[in-house]
């Protein structure tokens, strides 16, 4: 279970850290953009592609994105990166087994994302 919750604002979406006691002041609060690479792994929704409202979705999309641009902004993905982003990252292991549908991965693989 994640430790984040989402809100909607106008153009962003508030990140809440459920992990505090309750916060209720607006410094409190964080953007999903200033979150850090390793805070925005464990609060992202992986599995937005999947949702039938389009809100989650949307949402989704724009945490990936800036998931990217992070990522681009740290020079590109690294092996610990990629441990990172598989340690919250729902699915089974796609190097150990074969995935296909109904049984999908979220976890990524080094020779995926990695030029060695």
């Amino acid at each position: 279970m994640s430790k984040c919750t989402t809100k909607k604002t106008k153009s962003s979406y508030l990140i809440k850290n459920t992990t505090k006691l309750k916060m209720n002041t607006m410094s409190e609060k964080k953007y999903f953009n200033d979150l850090t690479i390793e805070e925005m792994f464990e609060c992202h929704d992986y599995t937005y592609q999947m949702s039938d409202d389009q809100r989650w979705y949307d949402q989704g999309r724009l945490q990936y994105q800036a998931i990217n641009d992070k990522i681009d902004e740290l020079g590109g993905w690294t092996k610990e990166l990629v441990d990172k982003w598989n340690e919250h990252a729902p699915g089974d292991k796609p190097w150990e087994v074969d995935v296909e549908w109904p049984n999908m991965t979220w976890k990524r693989k080094y020779k995926d994302y990695i030029d060695e």
